[in-house]
This record gives structure tokens, sequence and C-alpha cells, in this order.
């Protein structure tokens, strides 16, 4: 069951040009490869020029991810808060001439681009509630499953299947 899950969901962007190609006329090869395309942008707001907001205008950009953290300038990225993350997905959505995924990478733990000082509930890690009970497991990814929903986010990159080489070489470090 997990593998056809797996299958449908890994196919949904490869499916998104044809709606394009449903709705009447053929579109350009720009946006046809556009919208497989998943872009970050900086920034807790789209300004009137940026080139994210015309390319999602345009259907030449598919989709996009959201961070909380520039690495580059080490400031905040996209989420300041609850009711800004909330405003720009309205906005992302609004301007975007297409249905996109709006994505962000909140897996738990280390990985958490949602914060308690954002005002979202605390995630442990896969690790940590991998120990707990069924129940306690369940229990956090609906309730991060909701407040994803209620950010305006329809794309999280977890779970994951992170190799634990606690005694071996380090397979990443995020």
């Amino acid at each position: 069951m997990l593998r056809l899950l797996l299958v449908l969901a890994s196919l949904v962007p490869l499916l998104l040009p044809c709606q394009a190609l449903c709705a009447g006329g053929k579109p350009s090869l720009d946006r046809m490869i556009g919208s497989m395309i998943m872009c970050g942008f900086r920034g807790a707001e789209l300004a009137k020029d940026d080139p994210v907001r015309l390319l999602l205008q345009e259907g030449r950009l598919g989709h996009v991810i959201l961070f909380d953290r520039d690495m580059a300038t080490k400031g905040s990225r996209n989420v300041v808060s609850k009711v800004q993350l909330k405003r720009l997905t309205d906005e992302l959505r609004a301007v975007a001439a297409r249905p996109l995924f709006i994505a962000i990478d909140q897996e738990g733990g280390r990985v958490a681009r949602l914060l308690p000082r954002h005002g979202f509930a605390p995630l442990p890690s896969a690790k940590a509630m991998g120990q707990g009970t069924p129940e306690a497991t369940r229990s956090l990814a609906l309730g991060m499953g909701r407040e994803l929903k209620e950010a305006g986010i329809n794309l999280d990159f977890a779970p994951v299947v992170d190799v634990d080489a606690t005694n071996g070489p380090r397979v990443s470090l995020v």
C-alpha cells in the first residue's frame, strides 16, 4: 500500500502540466518545463517586481519551497510568524497561473522550519517519535498536518528515511 502511495505521489508533478493542456491550447515549452520546477526565494512577502511573482503569473514556475532562515545572510527568509506565513502562501496561490505546491522541510527535531518562536508547536525528531507509541506519533503527525494546512502549505518533505549512523561516518549534517 505504501509503495502504491509513493508511486502515485511521484506521478502528481508529471500530471500537473496536463491541466494546462486540458484547459485549451498547447502551452509553450518554457511553460511546460517551468511547471515541473520548484524554487526557493528570499523574502517574507512577494514584491510587485519579484521574479518569482512574475514567473508564477506567467505560468513559467510550477512550485515553491519555503525556509525559515537564510543560510547566506543568517537572517530570516520566508517564515516570520503564522499570520505572515498564511498571508504569503495565500499571495503565492493568488498570483499563480496554475495550482502549485508550496513546500517546506518540516521533519522535526533539528530539521524544522516552523518553530515555536514563529507560533508553531514543537515537533520532535523522527527518531524520538519512533521511540514513542504509534498513537503518540500519529497525534504529533496529525497536529503538524493541521498546522501545515492552516499555514497554506500543501507539501512537506517528511517523513524521511534517514540512516542513523551514530557510531559511523556522518551521512549528512543539517
